[in-house]
């Protein structure tokens, strides 16, 4: 994994792009000052990573639970 900081140039050349975070999860970006991100729809490593997280998030072997 790489961190670093990204420039509008590269936003806007990104094929996709997703906000992830404790409260949103995973949220795709299709669009960023009126500019079209990929083709404006979620992109497939998006959708898998959502569906994949979804898989953990609901599955009761994964975490701990909090409401008992």
């Amino acid at each position: 994994m790489i961190e670093r900081t990204i420039t509008s140039t590269d936003l806007f050349r990104a094929d996709e792009a997703f906000f992830t975070g404790t409260a949103a999860e995973i949220v795709p970006i299709v669009e960023v000052n009126k500019r079209m991100i990929g083709d404006g729809k979620p992109g497939s490593i998006a959708r898998r990573l959502m569906q994949e997280f979804e898989k953990l998030a609901r599955d009761p072997k994964e975490g701990t639970p909090i409401y008992q």
